[in-house]
């Protein structure tokens, strides 16, 4: 129908177009125009010059008065009164977009359903869950889980998982072309005001600092100039200055998840040296001596690298999954911005830990080697999956360092208790690193049902039911999850 219209008019309905999606109050027609081709086309033109230069990404506000004890930080975990303190519980989140997130939930539902002997009573697994990190897809599970707990086995399955989001952000992108022509707001800012409109409605961290006290989830992007970890916590965000509360959680995980070149940074404004925030303990002693590790050398540096204000007055964010994938180096940094192991449990509040359960959902896939069997030029498609590879590399390295130090950590242990005088010398906490990961299917044509699921924001109702039923088995099946449930007596 619209070919029934002369080219002229045609131009100027589309400038009015312009004008409404920018919200822009004109008189209509404007006053003094004549309906030529040419007067119409630069109204267009001004219009989207206009609307584009107009649309701004939200700005982080400064920290003002900075306080230890407020905002969203690690210390929730201590003060949970439910909390009996002697079996930790941390989980980890793996990228993987929509894949991800399926198996994610898949491993929440299987922890709401085991019951195990925790505190003189039997509880629910999923409710002593501590601390969550997440990366990229399954930020979006631990976010929605943060902020909404049981409800998530309600509606986040019809309102996220089987929903064809590619084709609402299709939509999106379609219909906010004016917006996306401005230099101050990107793809992925379009992307957070979905996931706030679809998901969290509004939610900030200052909810989460307001809610229930666990677990406390770690949302993990990159920062873009330096490849480090950047997770949404009033600590880091104490670095800049910053207050992390007024932030939406949906802007934290549209970061998490913002994988170029499909989507742009997230940009925060940094404001270092403005307040009286001091590193976190661990750094700050660090930052006076020789650093033990490279662990410990890098998270100083990092910390040095955001108070250079005057070089560093934005920050850029990218898919966290760059830098970890797996989402598990949060718990090495957790230890070396504490000061060790054994201040991070007495941070958290369990000074007489006995069990440490370290669970990696690992949606990640094997190697595609039938790229190898043509002689054919690799496709664009084909060339970005194989990027994943080295980040899968990267990412198994920092899981076996994890896994690595839990001797280390026992051993730090016990000589603090027993240089404590205290009753439990004798008594080491066991440590358990349990992989619910999709390499570890057995059956090889099951396998590679799962290799073959792409990453995207969109999956079938069938392999999303799959994804959280493999997760179940996964975790269930797994011999140091068998072995946890065995020395709980579950």
């Amino acid at each position: 129908m619209i070919r029934t219209i002369p080219r002229p008019a045609r131009l100027l309905l589309r400038s009015a177009h312009f004008a409404l999606v920018c919200g822009a109050r004109l008189a209509w027609p404007p006053r003094g125009l004549r309906p030529s081709g040419m007067l119409a086309l630069a109204a267009g033109v001004m219009l989207l010059a206009a609307c584009g230069n107009s649309a701004h990404y939200p700005v982080n506000g400064p920290l003002g008065q900075h306080d230890a004890k407020e905002g969203y930080r690690l210390h929730r975990v201590a003060d949970d009164p439910t909390n009996p303190h002697d079996v930790l519980v941390v989980l980890s989140f793996s990228g993987g977009g929509m894949r991800a997130a399926a198996l994610a939930y898949g491993t929440l539902e299987a922890l709401r359903d085991t019951s195990v002997p925790i505190g003189g009573t039997r509880r629910r697994l999923l409710d002593e869950v501590d601390v969550i990190n997440a990366v990229s897809g399954g930020s979006i599970v631990a976010a929605y889980y943060a902020t909404y707990h049981d409800a998530i086995f309600r509606d986040f399955v019809d309102s996220f998982l089987r929903r064809d989001v590619e084709r609402d952000l299709q939509l999106r992108l379609a219909t906010n072309a004016t917006r996306l022509a401005s230099a101050h707001f990107g793809r992925t800012d379009l992307l957070a005001e979905y996931l706030d409109e679809r998901l969290f409605h509004g939610e900030t961290f200052d909810d989460l600092a307001h809610g229930a006290f666990r677990p406390y989830v770690v949302i993990n992007a990159s920062d873009l100039s330096t490849g480090a970890r950047f997770p949404f916590t009033q600590a880091q965000f104490d670095l800049l200055c910053s207050d992390l509360g007024h932030v939406p959680v949906a802007r934290a995980v549209a970061a998490s998840a913002a994988l170029p070149p499909s989507f742009t940074a997230i940009t925060l404004h940094n404001y270092a040296g403005s307040c009286n925030a001091l590193p976190p303990p661990g750094l700050a002693k660090a930052a006076g001596e020789p650093a033990d590790t490279h662990g410990e050398y890098a998270r100083v540096r990092e910390t040095r690298s955001y108070r250079d204000v005057a070089r560093r007055p934005y920050i850029h964010l990218v898919d966290g999954g760059l830098i970890d994938n797996l989402g598990v180096r949060a718990s090495i940094d957790f230890a070396v911005e504490n000061g060790g192991f054994p201040e991070l449990i007495e941070a958290l509040g369990y000074r007489d830990l006995t069990h440490a359960v370290f669970i990696s959902v690992n949606a990640q896939r094997a190697p595609d080697l039938s790229i190898d069997q043509s002689a054919e030029v690799p496709s664009f498609r084909r060339v970005m999956r194989a990027f994943e590879l080295p980040i899968n590399a990267q990412s198994l390295h920092v899981s076996e360092e994890l896994h690595a130090s839990f001797d280390r950590w026992r051993e730090e242990i016990a000589r603090r208790r027993a240089s404590a005088g205290s009753d439990r010398v004798d008594h080491e906490p066991h440590f358990y690193f349990i992989d619910v990961s999709l390499q570890a299917i057995p059956d090889e044509q099951e396998r590679d049902y799962f290799k073959q699921i792409p990453t995207t924001l969109t999956l079938d109702a069938a392999s999303v039911d799959r994804l959280r039923a493999v997760a179940r088995k996964l975790l269930l099946s797994s011999p140091d999850f068998k072995q946890f449930m065995t020395d709980l007596g579950g």
